[in-house]
């Protein structure tokens, strides 16, 4: 099996700009497909660095709104077809070869990833379970928005 490198983590400078061998190259994607693209090409500007600086003036005046706001999603009211009432908190039921589990589920979105935490209804009882689903959702949603409020004072965070 093939061991795959990481990429180095792009500057902010270069944040959605690929130098080509022809110019730079300003790209949004908004899953795997580009939402947004402008091209520079080093023949347009007496210099590579005033070609950079065209395309970085025009990624900061270009940003699409709202590109990555599912990165620490939080919903602020339960879904509709949400039958507990309780923001990200449900009931699912698994079968198993000893019987049904229930689980109730705390789940919540930090980074762009979905995070889920499970609590058998079988060993805790549903009411106690929904409770600590809900009380253990409330306490990695406040952890997220710490962590987003700490980045932005720090100038780390990126929408």
């Amino acid at each position: 099996m093939a061991r795959t490198r990481k990429r180095p983590k792009k500057s902010i400078e270069m944040k959605h700009i690929t130098l080509m061998p022809w110019g730079y190259w300003i790209r949004y994607y908004k899953g795997k497909s580009v939402v947004l693209a402008k091209m520079y090409k080093f023949k347009d500007f007496p210099t590579k660095e005033e070609c950079l600086a065209a395309a970085q003036k025009w990624r900061d005046e270009n940003k699409p709104p709202n590109m990555y706001s599912q990165k620490y999603k939080m919903k602020r009211d339960p879904s509709p077809n949400n039958k507990l009432g309780i923001k990200g908190v449900y009931i699912e039921e698994r079968k198993r070869m000893n019987g049904i589990t229930s689980y109730a589920i705390g789940i919540w979105t930090d980074k762009c990833k979905t995070r889920k935490k499970h609590f058998s209804i079988n060993k805790y009882g549903r009411d106690e379970a929904i409770r600590l689903a809900k009380e253990y959702r409330d306490r990695e949603e406040k952890k997220v928005i710490e962590r987003v409020r700490i980045e932005k004072l720090e100038g780390t965070y990126s929408e």
